[in-house]
C-alpha cells in the first residue's frame, strides 16, 4: 500500500475514533440531563406538587437547563465530528471507485 493511502488511511481512523468520542461523550451528557430531569422532578413532588407540575419546575430549573446546554454543545461536537468522518469515508469511496473505473477502462482497450 503506498504511502499516502496509509496515511489517508491513519488519519480515517483518528477521525473515526474522535466521532466516536464525541458520540460517548453526547450519550453521557444526555443521560446526565435525563438523571437531573428526574431529580429535580422528584424534588418539586416533596414539595407537594403534582407530576405535571413538578416536571414542568423541573424542566425550568437552573440545574435541568444547565444539563441541558451541556448536552447541546456535545452533540453538537458529536454531530460535526461524525459528519467530518463520514465525509473522510465518502472521499475513500470516491477514491476506490475512480480507481476501478480507471483499471475497467484499461481492460476494454
Amino acid at each position: 500500500m503506498s504511502e499516502i493511502i496509509e496515511r489517508r488511511l491513519d488519519q480515517i481512523e483518528r477521525l473515526l475514533e474522535n466521532a466516536a468520542d464525541a458520540r460517548a461523550e453526547a450519550e453521557a451528557a444526555e443521560a446526565r440531563m435525563k438523571h437531573t430531569l428526574s431529580t429535580m422532578a422528584t424534588h418539586y413532588r416533596g414539595d407537594g406538587l403534582g407530576m405535571g407540575e413538578a416536571e414542568h419546575k423541573a424542566r425550568a430549573s437552573k440545574p435541568y437547563t444547565d444539563a441541558m446546554e451541556a448536552w447541546i454543545i456535545a452533540n453538537a461536537r458529536y454531530r460535526s465530528t461524525d459528519a467530518i468522518a463520514d465525509a473522510a469515508r465518502l472521499k475513500v469511496d470516491v477514491w476506490r471507485t475512480s480507481q476501478s473505473t480507471e483499471r475497467a477502462k484499461m481492460q476494454l482497450r
